[in-house]
């Protein structure tokens, strides 16, 4: 699958963050969604779109963590698997405080 397709970055949407190409869905709740557990099928009903559209925000997102990977290597000839680990816990942090921020009631 090319998820490049399906995924936009806009300064005009999301303040720039990455979004399913003609919404306003952000690929990182998305990802948040699918790291909670809920299914492909379910968050493509909530945000009314394609189930294809969900498997590129991971997709994106392993993207990025293999780029991170990368990176680490170029920069120090080598990388552990003590780092992607960590990189990884970072990924999972942040999608989980994200969806804590989205779960709190607007005041």
């Amino acid at each position: 699958m090319q998820y490049k397709d399906r995924i936009s970055q806009d300064p005009q949407v999301c303040f720039g963050k990455p979004t399913i190409k003609g919404t306003r869905t952000p690929i990182f709740v998305l990802v948040g969604m699918l790291a909670e557990g809920i299914g492909v099928k379910e968050i493509a009903e909530e945000y009314l779109i394609s189930e294809e559209d969900v498997r590129a925000a991971a997709l994106y997102a392993l993207d990025l963590l293999f780029e991170e990977a990368r990176k680490e290597v170029m920069r120090k000839g080598k990388v552990s698997l003590v780092r992607v680990r960590k990189l990884l816990n970072l990924a999972a942090d942040k999608a989980e405080k994200t969806k804590a921020k989205a779960r709190k009631p607007a005041e």
